[in-house]
């Protein structure tokens, strides 16, 4: 999708360059001219003892991985999540390491070499512990670095014993200018001291290569990177639970070694590692949310704990379901009380753990940001399992403990290794040492809070949606939810949630929930489904995307379709491989924010924004935005008088990024307007269009060049109410629509679903429409109840080649006054039409001959 997304920059590579008082420009350059723009040409690496006289360093770092870097532009000095530029150079030696080792992974599995486990648990840890506010303690960084050349070593020594020779390609290039090639770098760094594996980071540092290279494209790159770190978290967590997707796995290595190639300076296939990346997220998505809930069952709605209760207590922070459990496990009969924490709470609604765990009593404080005022507060231990860690306060330093990939330098650490149950006997006793909560409410004045609307849950109550949205109790869905950060621009997504109208439903996932978790939205009228339901984890987008392809199923649409908005907060990585996943699944008018991301150019923002109407939030007026999601469809359903005006014309530009009209009104007389369709100008963004009324006249012959973007149309004539007709003048019939218009052949090139139902058309298909070409991307013809005649075409499936490639198809020519034979020979050639589902040929008396006794159609339900 990306890489069809920025066709605009789809050449070899781009270079940069900014006149004075003027916007920057992109201009096409070859490979070779981009590389010629490098500061200094690529030379062999020195000792990593000697001083690199060409490092080019303005700042002491520079990092904007995440949404809250300093001025929105980078973090320069010290990062705003406290990463040190000490860490931040060990952080980027280990992106090198990490690179060489997948170099040599990638080139290991292409030679037929079985890559040992350990390889890739090391990519998905080391790179998990780069995410914002995972790990600052720069011993372990120095022991991520060198056990990645340590492996490194055996798959080489693995090589050749199995008689490979060679090595992984080491091209020259730009960025690689002061070490050697990662898959070429083996320097013995043992030896030296971390102070100076900080200073050869830095000729691997971000901070250097953004001297080196053409914004746009650095930006993608990192792009891929900071998505592979959301991947590595993701798979890292279902690791722990036991669950490993070998293709998932095998991505990782593939994308840090494409990040070393000289296709890297490719910007079309920078575009497209970009849109891979998205897809491996899916995978990762969905490997994390089957270990979860294999383990531990499908998340169920749970009344959680917000208030206090007395006793002894440790609280959990981070994702890790495992650790969850196997601390629980290991306080049973202690006394102490167990509290989730942030991202977090969703644990209370997995069976497996609030069915044996009595003592997993609530869920105490907020999102991460606020962890300073919570844990000084809380009187008891502390747990880190993942993100999002920050400084620990002195009057709680001595009673956090770190465990997983999470660290900080001088709080006590609970090792573990891959496979096996961790000792939580330090975390216990410490737990036993502190007192506990004292006190807690009245049981009347306990609050509580409700989780475990994952998708099973959601979906259990589907019939219950789509009967809202039916009887009009249902107007939009709403996804607010994300990572949340400590900036005030913040407040936009409570107010967002807070102005959300009573007859829409509020989906939230992530720490972003915590700016509304405990508010009161009530009920959905007339229904029995909370307004607000918390589906999980960021993670559990996963579940968001499965519920938002089922509810498009049931309505016969697609994800864009529906009257869904998805409003995002983000801050890490995580939520940069969601966003990357989301655009691969081609899911359009994303709203992000408090800011976009640092790492993308205006110039790639733009792009996303043309062709995924992607938008930032509009911090300052949260309520336009509201507005803005809700008139994204216009829904129109009215019992009017008959003699009502016929539908208007709408001037150009009035809807510009409306996406979908349906008008129901029974009591309305009108003709098809033509002027809707008239113009691609009138409405641009126009995807689904429904007109059920009184529908009148021809079909207007233009509509298929100013509907660029429809995907579905559906016209029906609706017979007017008898008590509405009475008192008039005799009217002519249904319809009257006349021909099929040829000229639609010729456009309609996104039209997937086409329902005419009652028009009075008469005549044939159009010649046109069963040319090579038509139509090329119809899967729903339905033209029933209409004066159709002349024979089945026998060529169709030929001519609407789409036909034959979705997985549902619907044929439906009922009630026409077709003749000839009802099954022509070339329907019922093996594999022409493997997708047909539906063929529905009733009432048209004219049909002739017999059924085959053998149909090709293995899809076919309904005949």
């Amino acid at each position: 999708m990306l890489r069809a997304a920025l066709h605009t920059f789809a050449a070899p590579a781009v270079a940069y360059r900014a006149t004075h008082n003027a916007s920057p420009v992109i201009t096409q350059a070859p490979v070779m001219a981009l590389r010629a723009a490098a500061r200094r040409p690529t030379r062999a690496h020195a000792a990593a003892t000697d001083e690199a006289s060409d490092l080019m360093m303005d700042n002491a770092m520079y990092c904007y991985q995440c949404e809250q870097t300093a001025k929105g532009t980078g973090c320069t000095t010290v990062g705003v999540c406290g990463k040190t530029p000490e860490t931040a150079s060990l952080q980027d030696l280990l992106t090198y390491s990490l690179k060489g080792l997948a170099c040599w992974a990638h080139f290991a599995a292409q030679q037929g070499l079985d890559v040992p486990t350990e390889v890739y648990s090391l990519l998905n840890a080391a790179t998990f512990a780069c995410l914002t506010n995972v790990n600052f303690d720069d011993a372990r960084f120095k022991e991520y670095i060198l056990h990645c050349h340590e492996l490194r070593g055996q798959l080489e020594q693995a090589l050749s014993a199995k008689g490979v020779a060679g090595a992984p390609p080491s091209p020259a290039l730009p960025f690689f200018d002061l070490l050697a090639h990662p898959a070429a770098w083996k320097p013995d760094l043992a030896p030296l001291p971390t102070e100076q594996l900080v200073h050869v980071g830095k000729e691997a540092s971000l901070e250097h290569r953004r001297h080196l290279l053409d914004p746009t494209l650095l930006g993608l790159h990192e792009t891929i990177n900071y998505g592979l770190r959301g991947l590595a978290a993701y798979s890292h967590h279902a690791e722990v639970l036991g669950h490993r997707d070998a293709d998932v796995d095998a991505f990782l290595a593939e994308a840090y070694a494409f990040l070393c190639s000289e296709e890297a300076l490719d910007l079309g296939k920078v575009l497209a590692m970009v849109d891979a990346t998205g897809a491996a997220g899916l995978k990762g998505m969905a490997l994390l949310d089957h270990g979860n809930t294999s383990k531990f069952g499908h998340p169920t709605p749970t009344p959680v704990r917000i208030t206090p209760k007395k006793g002894k207590a440790i609280l959990i922070s981070g994702h890790d379901l495992q650790d969850t459990y196997d601390l629980l496990a290991q306080t049973e009969g202690t006394g102490i009380n167990i509290w989730t924490h942030g991202e977090l709470l969703p644990a209370h609604g997995y069976p497996a753990l609030k069915e044996r765990f009595p003592h997993l009593v609530g869920n105490y404080g907020g999102a991460w940001y606020r962890q300073q005022k919570d844990f000084a507060e809380f009187p008891g231990a502390i747990l880190m399992t993942t993100n999002c860690i920050v400084e620990p306060r002195k009057s709680y330093e001595d009673r956090i403990f770190t465990t997983g990939e999470v660290g900080w330098p001088g709080v006590g650490h609970i090792d573990g290794q891959m496979g096996k149950t961790k000792d939580y006997s330090a975390l216990v006793s410490k737990a036993l040492e502190l007192p506990g909560f004292e006190w807690e409410p009245e049981e009347s004045e306990a609050k509580f809070v409700t989780t475990g609307f994952a998708r099973n849950a959601v979906l259990g109550v589907a019939g219950e949606v789509v009967k809202a949205v039916q009887e009009g109790n249902l107007k939009h869905i709403f996804l607010v939810g994300g990572c949340d950060g400590h900036e005030p621009e913040r407040k936009y997504f409570t107010a967002v949630a807070d102005k959300t109208p009573k007859d829409t439903l509020l989906l939230t996932l992530g720490c972003g929930k915590f700016r509304f978790y405990d508010h009161d939205f009530g009920m959905l009228p007339n229904t029995q489904l909370p307004r607000l339901l918390d589906m999980g984890q960021c993670n559990d987008a996963y579940s968001a995307v499965v519920v938002a392809s089922k509810l498009a199923e049931v309505f016969g649409t697609d994800v864009n379709g529906l009257p869904l908005s998805l409003d995002l907060s983000w801050l890490e990585q995580k939520a940069v491989i969601i966003l990357l996943t989301l655009l691969h699944l081609n899911v359009k008018n994303i709203r992000i924010g408090p800011k976009a991301p640092a790492f993308l150019t205006p110039e790639a923002l733009q792009v996303l924004v043309d062709k995924y109407s992607l938008k930032v939030t509009d911090v300052k007026h949260p309520g336009d935005d509201v507005q803005a999601m809700l008139a994204h469809q216009l829904l129109l359903e009215a019992h009017v008088r008959s003699d009502a005006p016929p539908l208007p014309d709408i001037p150009a530009g009035a809807l510009p990024s409306l996406a979908r009209l349906e008008v129901y009104c029974p009591g309305m007389r009108s003709t098809v307007p033509r002027g809707w369709g008239g113009s691609p100008r009138t409405l641009p963004a126009l995807q689904h269009l429904s007109l059920r009324l009184g529908l009148q006249g021809s079909l207007p012959a233009g509509w298929s060049l100013g509907f660029r973007r429809l995907r579905s149309l559906t016209l029906i004539a609706l017979e007017q109410p008898a008590e509405a007709t009475r008192a008039l003048p005799a009217a002519p019939g249904r319809g009257g629509a006349g021909a099929l218009p040829a000229a639609w052949a010729s456009g309609f090139l996104m039209l997937r679903a086409l329902h005419m139902n009652g028009l009075g058309l008469s005549g044939p298909l159009p010649p046109a429409w069963l040319e090579g070409g038509s139509f090329p991307s119809l899967a729903v013809l339905d033209l029933g109840d209409n004066a159709l005649s002349g024979t089945l075409p026998p060529r169709l499936f030929a001519a609407l080649p789409k036909l034959e490639r979705l997985r549902v198809l619907s044929l439906d020519f009922t009630s026409n006054r077709l003749s000839g034979t009802a099954f022509p020979q070339d329907w019922l050639v093996p594999g022409a039409m493997p997708a047909l589902g539906d063929v529905l040929l009733g009432r048209n008396p004219r049909l002739s001959g017999t059924l085959p006794a053998r149909l090709p159609w293995h899809n076919l339900h309904t005949l």
